[in-house]
């Protein structure tokens, strides 16, 4: 674990749930691979690991909550996403960034908080439903993949979505 951590923006692992088929699911940061696609023998031997409980043939998949847009943004910055581990899928799931989200969720309270006429209209320019829609959509396809017995892991960025207070 300490030699795969010079890859990562924190600690890459740091949540591990084993269910009773052999698949996981596995939180984990973000991995620092900028344009050079830097890699890690540690961490591609760790993920194959995690990979291997489901089965020695089995898929692991990377469930990214970004836009695939975003992730590749992100090399500029020596983030990005995994590439170039063996047995290794990666799905983009087209969740929002949390700016993007905090602004929704504002427009949804101010839209609660004065109901009028075009109460509905002022629901869906909130594009609140829509982030709803594309989270529980992600968390159908991790929950699909570990019922059919796939391991899942779930990079995430450590920004925390933090409410707007009333005034």
């Amino acid at each position: 674990l300490r030699r795969q951590r010079q890859m990562c923006i924190r600690d890459r692992y740091s949540t591990y749930l084993l269910c009773r088929n052999g698949a996981s699911i596995t939180r984990c940061s973000q991995p620092q691979v900028g344009l050079k696609a830097k890699s890690n023998s540690a961490d591609k031997e760790l993920l194959n690991k995690i990979r291997c409980n489901s089965g020695p043939s089995s898929t692991l998949w990377m469930l990214d909550a970004r836009p695939k847009a975003s992730a590749v943004a992100n090399l500029v910055m020596d983030g990005g996403y995994e590439t170039n581990y063996s047995r290794c899928k990666i799905r983009f799931c087209n969740i929002e960034n949390i700016h993007v989200m905090r602004h929704s969720v504002k427009d949804l309270i101010q839209a609660c908080n004065e109901y009028s006429a075009p109460f509905l209209s002022s629901i869906s320019q909130s594009k609140w439903l829509d982030h709803i829609f594309a989270i529980l959509t992600a968390a159908h396809k991790a929950a699909k993949l570990v019922l059919n017995g796939s391991s899942v892991m779930v990079p995430v960025s450590y920004t925390h979505l933090t409410l707007p207070t009333k005034r």
